[in-house]
């Protein structure tokens, strides 16, 4: 999901990996 939500929306993304460590981490 966080693939297809990145090239969909790049900005939204930082927002959702800042609010989801998990994604932050990788």
């Amino acid at each position: 999901m966080a693939v297809l939500v990145g090239k969909a929306a790049p900005d939204f993304t930082a927002v959702a990996v800042m609010g989801n460590n998990e994604i932050n981490e990788n």
